[in-house]
C-alpha cells in the first residue's frame, strides 16, 4: 500500500487508573499497599510494552528483526529533518499543551511538566 513511512508522532494514548478518594480511604492500609505495588507493576509493564512496540514498528515495518508483534514489510523510513522536529515542538507546546494546561490548571500542568513532559522534552505553560 505504501513505500514510506514519515515517523513524527501525531498523538499519544494516555492509560489512567483512578480510584475515588473517598472509596481508597476506606481501603485498609494492606489493601492500599498492594494495589499501589500492583499498579506499579502494570505501569512498569506499559513502559516496556511501549519501548517494544515502538523499536518493533520500526523493525517490522524496515523488514527487519525482531519482528514479533507485527510482519515484515519493507517500507523505507524517511526521517524527520532537525526543522520539522522543532516546528513540530512548537505546535505541540504552543497549542496543544497550552489549550490542555489552560484547561487542566497550573498545578495540574507544572505536575505533567515534571513527570511526563520531562521524559518527552516538552513544556506546557503553567500561567
Amino acid at each position: 500500500m505504501t513505500k514510506s513511512l514519515y515517523p513524527m508522532s501525531l498523538g499519544w494514548s494516555i492509560n489512567v487508573v483512578a480510584v475515588n478518594l473517598n472509596t481508597w480511604k476506606r481501603l485498609d492500609a494492606r489493601t492500599q499497599d498492594f494495589l499501589q505495588k500492583e499498579i506499579k507493576i502494570y505501569e512498569d509493564k506499559m513502559w516496556a510494552t511501549l519501548k517494544k512496540a515502538t523499536l518493533e514498528a520500526d523493525n517490522c515495518n524496515t523488514g527487519k528483526q525482531p519482528c514479533t508483534m507485527g510482519k515484515l514489510a519493507n517500507i523505507t523510513i524517511v526521517p524527520v529533518k532537525p526543522a520539522e522536529a522543532e516546528q513540530h515542538k512548537k505546535l505541540v507546546e504552543g497549542a496543544v499543551l497550552a489549550g490542555w494546561a489552560k484547561r487542566c490548571g497550573a498545578e495540574c500542568a507544572k505536575e505533567w511538566n515534571d513527570t511526563v513532559g520531562k521524559t518527552l522534552g516538552l513544556q506546557a505553560p503553567v500561567n
